[in-house]
């Protein structure tokens, strides 16, 4: 965590996409977003959504009084706005506030004495909305409203950043958001502005197209120690991917030159667990994708349909994160095994590099936030309410099979009829590419297929697969030619 920050604030560039910046704040917390405002950089490509605890039964003047501290546009949410770079925009009274695919939508607020607006709802469904151009903030107030949502943009690998307590009036807020672990950055509020710029920049496409030469031999030696000391290896990976990485770690430590960052990793094991957590953020949920699903739906169906009696179909999900996406493929495989009354089994093998997400994948236990994708129908058929949480039913649990596994160099499994593999293969430069397309050929029964993410291909390996439906990038494995 950075207690230090530079006073001077550095070249802001601009991005091709905004950054999605959530401010919660409560009892105390007016006179620190005044400051936090004063101090924020005048970019267009950072935009603000403040969610300040207010009585609801009083009229708001935080247009007015925010809208004098700054030059950027400050304006009162209403359902359905767009969220626009270079705007503050501010939470109604007695009023929830969500976001999805950039639009603010206003809710009622829960009954009973609960925070008015809910921080954790807006920062959760930020997170879930724009994933790493989120950076949470919170400020003073009481209570622990905030903790929820800042660790959510967190693993969505977003940054967070918190209030110094002691320069709180109320220190509740904050101090609940540290225990969370899951804080990058504390700063007063008035340096909070000069931070979010030294982000912004850290992450920008054009600064960092390629180490500069006089750090090359540093940047081999950051993947050479982070091999060693974790035994992932980003020789292959993409080296703008990975430059980001660095620069974010940099920026959030402040730290100036990555000698300096490569000195500090050397001295501290931690950094070199944080930066891998930065590095592989993966983005998941219930039936991510309807489109997807529904290709992957009518698939499985046909694969149940054809399969010998007592057969066992094999499905393979790699980089799998916490789970989400496994469970919505056995999920589709139970229900077309019953629909169909075959006599068949089936085993889903999940694997990530990931010990924690494998971790939390086996329990299986999800947050009402987790499975908002989820059709009412299954939620009713294959979860049970576990407090605030929803666990998987356990026959269910009992077909996934997880475990710790990196795919670009661990042996593969066999005779798989299908892996779905979404998002992975864009942190690989052609080369590892092309080696995970083929262990992924080698894999894959005959007449077995391939999900890929939206943003990738399988023309590295255009021989060994072909089209079955590209609009949703999934493909058939075919034998080597000749």
């Amino acid at each position: 965590m950075s207690k230090d920050p530079k006073t001077q604030q550095p070249r802001l560039a601009e991005l091709a996409i905004p950054v999605y910046v959530g401010i919660g704040a409560s009892a105390g917390g007016l006179e620190a977003t005044k400051e936090l405002v004063r101090s924020l950089p005048t970019s267009q490509t950072l935009a603000y959504i403040l969610a300040q605890h207010l009585s609801p039964k009083h009229t708001s003047l935080l247009v007015d009084l925010i809208g004098r501290e700054t030059s950027l546009k400050v304006v009162e949410i209403c359902d359905g706005i767009t969220v626009e770079p270079g705007h503050i925009y501010i939470t109604p009274p007695n009023r929830d506030v969500e976001m999805s695919q950039r639009q603010l939508s206003l809710h009622e607020p829960r009954a009973g004495h609960v925070p008015k607006p809910d921080i954790n709802r807006l920062f959760g469904s930020m997170a879930r909305d724009q994933g790493r151009a989120v950076i949470g903030i919170i400020l003073s107030g009481t209570g622990n409203d905030g903790a929820e949502g800042i660790a959510e943009i967190k693993t969505a690998g977003g940054v967070t950043i918190v209030q110094t307590p002691s320069t709180c009036k109320y220190d509740g807020m904050p101090k609940a958001a540290i225990a969370s672990e899951r804080i990058d950055i504390i700063l007063p509020p008035q340096e909070i502005g000069h931070m979010l710029a030294s982000l912004v920049d850290a992450e920008s496409a054009d600064t960092l197209p390629k180490p500069p030469d006089q750090s090359r031999n540093v940047y081999d030696q950051i993947l050479d120690l982070t091999h060693r000391s974790t035994a992932i290896d980003l020789t292959n990976y993409r080296v703008s991917t990975i430059l980001r990485r660095i620069h974010r770690r940099m920026a959030i430590r402040q730290i100036d030159r990555m000698e300096q960052y490569l000195a500090l990793m050397q001295a501290d094991p931690d950094e070199v667990s944080a930066f891998i957590r930065d590095a592989f953020i993966s983005v998941t949920g219930f039936f991510r994708d309807t489109q997807v699903f529904s290709a992957l739906e009518k698939m499985i169906r046909q694969r149940v349909e054809r399969a010998p009696d007592e057969e066992s179909i094999r499905i393979w999900v790699p980089g799998c994160a916490t789970g989400e996406e496994a469970y919505s493929i056995a999920l589709l495989l139970q229900e077309a095994i019953q629909d169909t009354g075959r006599s068949l089994t089936y085993r889903v093998f999940a694997t990530d590099i990931a010990p924690k997400a494998i971790n939390k994948a086996r329990q299986g236990l999800y947050r009402a936030e987790d499975i908002e994708g989820v059709p009412p129908a299954y939620l009713e058929k294959y979860f049970t309410p576990a407090h605030d949480s929803y666990q998987i039913d356990r026959e269910l649990r009992e077909h996934c099979v997880f475990s710790v596994h990196d795919a670009t160099r661990d042996h593969p499994f066999s005779r798989v009829d299908l892996i779905s593999c979404r998002n992975l293969l864009i942190y690989f430069d052609s080369t590892l590419q092309e080696r995970v397309l083929e262990r992924f050929h080698y894999a894959l029964n005959p007449d077995g297929y391939l999900m890929l993410g939206k943003s990738e291909t399988v023309h590295t390996a255009v021989p060994l697969f072909k089209p079955h439906l590209e609009q949703v990038r999934l493909y058939q494995r075919q034998e080597y030619p000749g």
